[in-house]
């Protein structure tokens, strides 16, 4: 996935992708590590058009991948696909130190430095996929997650324990407590 910045036509060029997540390091990690399990390939259109003395970069990506909710602890398969956007550029702007504190640098603006002729999309698509991941991933969102006091998945039914009257167990040893009459 290399794009010679000096042979890209006026108006650009699209790229389809269609890429094994194992040419993917951080990909391959996250699955190997049992994160995750990707379904097939990362596919996608990605768009190049050169701007000036920059690179846009967008397109769309999408790939199948098999997941843990995070309530039920059970595995679904899901999509995960979005829109992107990179530029890259060979020359950073350069920010003088006595600016702000809150001035913005060149990661904060999308910029991506390149050098010589050739740009890789290979870190640029393996980001995107990344970022693309659920914090919390949920199977539904209707789903009840596990029972706090015996672990049973509430989405297969109720569980056959006891709910302590809707008293948290870790504090139903409080529930015996005698506490001497206040004096005021």
């Amino acid at each position: 996935m290399q794009i010679r910045v000096a042979s890209l036509p006026e108006n650009g060029i699209v790229i389809e992708l269609n890429e094994p997540v194992n040419r993917f390091a951080v990909l391959k990690e996250m699955q190997e590590q049992g994160e995750c399990e990707f379904l097939g390939n990362i596919a996608g259109v990605v768009a190049v058009k050169k701007v000036m003395d920059m690179v846009a970069v967008s397109g769309n990506l999408h790939i199948g991948v098999r997941l843990m909710c995070s309530r039920c602890l059970e595995e679904f398969d899901t999509i995960l696909a979005d829109h992107f956007s990179v530029s890259f550029t060979k020359n950073l702007p350069e920010i003088k130190e006595e600016q702000s504190e809150f001035a913005l640098q060149a990661e904060d603006l999308g910029l991506v430095f390149y050098e010589g002729d050739i740009i890789d999309l290979h870190d640029a698509v393996q980001e995107q996929v990344v970022m693309l991941f659920p914090v919390s991933p949920v199977c539904a969102s209707t789903c009840k997650g596990l029972c706090h006091t015996c672990g049973e998945n509430l989405n297969k039914g109720g569980c056959t324990c006891e709910k302590n009257n809707g008293i948290d167990p870790r504090f139903a040893v409080l529930k015996a407590l005698k506490l001497p009459p206040r004096k005021d």
